[in-house]
């Protein structure tokens, strides 16, 4: 499977591949485990993987409403349900059947218990 049809990178990778493919937060931990520093064992999710939850009607429509959303009403009591309302649905979202298989490889000695997103 070529780099371009993951959607999970090690931290070698993720190193590799840049912001671009890997976040922020993704990359500079990588960057720690490849200086030496102390950084948990884990992976990062690739942008294409987020953006495939991203890009679901249920909460494309989230996104799309929080637009309206000025900065100085940021805080308000509507913005504030609204950005819940958005998380609950990212973290509630099933992930492709693609990206579980490859966290299932990526990841084996991780899975027990078995995680919520299977």
């Amino acid at each position: 499977m070529s780099m371009d049809d993951r959607h999970i990178s090690n931290w070698g990778e993720a190193f590799d591949a840049g912001v671009p493919r890997c976040g922020g937060k993704g990359w500079n931990l990588a960057r720690l485990a490849r200086y030496g520093f102390n950084a948990p064992d884990g992976a990062v999710l690739t942008v294409e993987a987020y953006d495939d939850i991203l890009s679901r009607s249920e909460i494309r429509a989230r996104v799309q409403a929080l637009t309206s959303i000025g900065a100085g009403n940021a805080f308000s009591e509507t913005a504030v349900r609204q950005l819940e309302s958005l998380r609950f649905a990212i973290e509630s979202a099933q992930l492709s059947r693609q990206v579980r298989e490859q966290l299932e490889h990526s990841l084996p000695s991780r899975l027990s218990p078995a995680p919520h997103w299977r």
